[in-house]
């Protein structure tokens, strides 16, 4: 039960990460002109891609972080390959700004945190690597970290499509729910790795660079 609260802490909106700061591409998407009906194929786009890659690399980097020391090359070796296939640099900074929202909240929880120490080392503390450290804290297994990664990922995108889009809340629950099935394929998917070569390596392009076009938007509500 201790572990459930803790994960249910890291999906927790009121937190300074996730929608708060990004739509997961969302808005790139509507400015480029993909319609609200468009919105659901677009969330099982992004589960069967960049999700599948970042909840990946959390896992990897989870079993490298509770190495202790001699996980330092493999977390690094994790980063390598998360970064070459988040191939925009847009996207990287996105990821960059999320995680460490994230490690604020572990700094406030504990202080001098030696997984937090470890991530900061990283050329950058993306969102994955954050979270992993996070649940090393929280003692969640590789399951509740994945799950966590899923859920931020499609409440992410259903939260800023409500304010993107004129659409009835109910029809962004049905969403959620409907994104259940792919959730969890994508979670059994990842929940064993511990090789970092390991981690899939698929993307969408065309997402990439409405992320890359967006950036360079004078009006627009979430950094990507």
């Amino acid at each position: 039960m201790e572990s459930l609260l803790a994960m249910l802490l890291l999906a927790d909106a009121r937190l300074p990460v996730g929608g708060h700061t990004q739509s997961a591409g969302l808005e790139p998407g509507a400015l480029a002109g993909m319609p609200v009906t468009s919105v659901p194929a677009y969330l099982q786009a992004r589960l069967q891609t960049s999700t599948r890659v970042d909840a990946g690399a959390a896992v990897v980097a989870l079993a490298a972080l509770r190495s202790g020391e001699g996980g330092a090359g493999r977390l690094r070796a994790a980063y390598e390959e998360w970064a070459a296939r988040t191939p925009s640099q847009h996207q990287r900074a996105a990821a960059e700004l999320a995680g460490r929202g994230y490690l604020r909240v572990l700094d406030r929880l504990a202080p001098g945190d030696a997984p937090a120490r470890s991530v900061r080392a990283l050329p950058t503390p993306a969102r994955p690597f954050a979270m992993a450290a996070l649940a090393v804290h929280l003692d969640l297994d590789a399951r509740m970290l994945a799950t966590a990664m899923v859920h931020d990922e499609v409440a992410t995108i259903t939260s800023a499509a409500l304010k993107l889009y004129p659409l009835d809340p109910l029809d962004a629950a049905r969403w959620t729910v409907a994104a259940g099935s792919l959730g969890a394929e994508i979670i059994d998917g990842v929940v064993h790795l511990l090789d970092p070569q390991d981690i899939a390596s698929v993307s969408v392009p065309l997402v990439e660079a409405w992320v890359d076009e967006h950036s360079r938007a004078p009006r627009r509500m979430f950094r990507a």
